[in-house]
């Protein structure tokens, strides 16, 4: 991703020719990434967190609420997968691809679609390792 923008700005300004396609690639290539990241950073804990309570919840209490924090997530990386899904489906459907480099849209999707189903099936993990502690 790094290489293609260097060679479109190196393109675009000394020789007035961008790369064709950089937009596209570049955009393909980040939503791999992200989706393709998402498991291992849920996985870790890696996710944007807040310590504003942490040194006042203590026990069950921070039992119960890792718990929570994770069934949240399950619920809203099901309801994000079953979107991307639908979206996926009806790009496969109408064989949607860029407009540029005509890439297949929907096979990208269902990746991002399968990667939120890892980390919803992570957070699951979670909960049920929270609880028990």
């Amino acid at each position: 991703m790094m290489s293609i923008t260097a060679i479109d700005v190196l393109g675009r300004y000394v020789f007035n020719a961008p790369l064709p396609g950089t937009q596209e690639a570049t955009e393909i290539l980040l939503a791999l990434l992200v989706f393709g990241a998402a498991p291992l950073v849920t996985a870790t804990g890696g996710h944007v967190t807040t310590e504003l309570l942490e040194g006042l919840i203590r026990g069950k209490l921070r039992r119960l609420r890792d718990a929570s924090v994770a069934l949240l997530s399950i619920a809203v990386y099901g309801v994000l997968a079953w979107r991307i899904l639908a979206q996926a489906q009806q790009m496969q459907g109408m064989s949607g691809a860029t407009p540029m480099l005509h890439i297949p849209i929907g096979p990208i999707l269902y990746f991002s679609a399968a990667m939120t189903v890892c980390c919803a099936a992570i957070a699951l993990v979670q909960a049920v390792r929270a609880w028990r502690k």
